[in-house]
């Protein structure tokens, strides 16, 4: 919600939260005596992302990132370390993170993200390396899910299913032709 003419968002905090505090500083040349409230780390900002990725059936990646970037549901998230907390729904893509100054890629499907300033959580419902794809057989799985697709006809829970199968195997393409150009 926007504090005033200016359209700064004011975020708001417990007293008891660990990661702001509430600082009131003067707008910038203006005449009103009404500041804004600005939240400002309680400690210095993290220079580096703990990454979690895991699965119901095993973890898949647990590692340090300089920086993050996420499949959202609704567009793709950039995280960086000190980000704020948030918790986002994932769509089905390639995530792929910097580390030691090499690019990684995952191919997941589905699930949610948990951001803090220093950690991000992935909880997916298929998460896979790039280096672990079989190409091959993510392009067989693409093809027989353009067909159920065609075939599908007017069944939703068809047409999901096959939607969903499509979106899963082109994101194990993706991730591997990522890796194979780096």
């Amino acid at each position: 919600m926007p504090c005033c003419a200016c359209s700064s968002v004011i975020l708001s905090a417990s007293e008891e939260s660990p990661y702001f505090t509430e600082r009131i500083q003067k707008p910038f040349a203006s005449t009103q005596d009404e500041g804004h409230r600005l939240f400002i780390m309680d400690q210095p900002l993290p220079t580096i992302l703990e990454l979690q990725v895991v699965t119901p059936e095993r973890p898949v990646v647990s590692s340090q990132a300089t920086a993050i970037s996420l499949p959202g549901k609704n567009g793709r998230l950039g995280i960086l370390p000190g980000h704020a907390p948030l918790v986002s729904e994932l769509a089905a893509g390639v995530l792929f993170f910097e580390h030691d100054g090499a690019t990684r890629y995952l191919a997941v499907s589905g699930g949610f993200a948990e951001v803090l300033p220093g950690r991000v959580i992935v909880l997916a419902q298929a998460a896979e390396r790039a280096e672990d794809i079989d190409v091959e057989k993510a392009q067989r799985a693409k093809q027989q899910a353009e067909e159920q697709l065609k075939r599908a006809g007017e069944s939703e829970s068809e047409q999901e299913q096959a939607r969903a199968a499509l979106d899963w195997s082109s994101a194990q393409i993706e991730a591997a032709q990522q890796t194979a150009r780096a």
